[in-house]
């Protein structure tokens, strides 16, 4: 039996003032997101930046669930078919919608998959009158690849490092680097028009590529010079 086409609307829409995720993902009130289009926006925004990436997403897997807040089972629903829609070949779904944080990571680890989206506002509290989260959790972990390199280099003999294991960590960072890249061309920072957070978050990382031997490419190697000659950065070394 063949299996019937998926039939793909397509939805005009506009965006929402404020509408810019933070370290947590995408917080607000829970009515803030139940407005229409509130969440499809946020959604279709992060598929548009995974299909910058992977062009195919038809052999690609994501992790969707959430810790069971008010609105959770609505928002997985809308995830569900917005990934079908936008030609997900396999989908992994919490029971009921529930997977929490750490789940949602370990799956994704566990089975290879793309990336996941998480419904969760951590400790804050949930209703219809309380806040609700969405975040795109990516697989790429910089400090377990970094420490897979690291830890050998700093405290190891080279007969007993893990070559294949550091080539791969070398690998998904410098893949990293290459979405990062893309991402910096023709600005200074990364998510503003000053030096903020995430650039904060970055630098102890950054300091260690020479370590790990690997080159940045262009846009990242004069972010990294930037900001790895601020005062501050500096001042976080050891002394020599």
């Amino acid at each position: 039996m063949a299996e019937e086409a998926i039939r793909v609307n397509k939805i005009s829409t506009t965006p929402f003032e404020g509408q810019r995720p933070g370290t947590s993902g995408l917080r607000k009130k829970t009515r803030v997101f139940m407005q229409p289009n509130y969440l499809a926006n946020f959604v279709q925004s992060a598929f548009n930046v995974i299909r910058e990436t992977v062009s195919d997403l038809s052999s690609q897997t994501l992790v969707v669930g959430g810790d069971g807040r008010y609105y959770n089972r609505e928002a997985t629903h809308l995830i569900i078919r917005m990934a079908a829609a936008n030609g997900f070949g396999h989908l992994l779904v919490g029971r009921g919608g529930l997977l929490s944080t750490p789940a949602v990571s370990a799956v994704i680890r566990r089975r290879g998959s793309l990336g996941g989206l998480v419904l969760s506002a951590s400790h804050n509290p949930g209703g219809i009158d309380e806040d609700f989260a969405a975040r795109l959790q990516n697989p790429m972990q910089l400090s377990r690849h970094a420490g897979t390199i690291i830890f050998p280099k700093r405290f190891l003999p080279k007969e007993k490092w893990n070559n294949a294991a550091m080539a791969d960590a070398k690998g998904e960072i410098e893949k990293h680097l290459a979405i990062l890249d893309k991402q910096l061309a023709g600005k200074t920072y990364l998510v503003a028009d000053a030096f903020s957070l995430a650039e904060v978050c970055y630098i102890p990382f950054l300091d260690f590529l020479p370590l790990m031997e690997i080159t940045p490419p262009g846009a990242v190697a004069a972010w990294s010079a930037k900001l790895l000659a601020r005062e501050s950065a500096q001042a976080t070394r050891p002394q020599k």
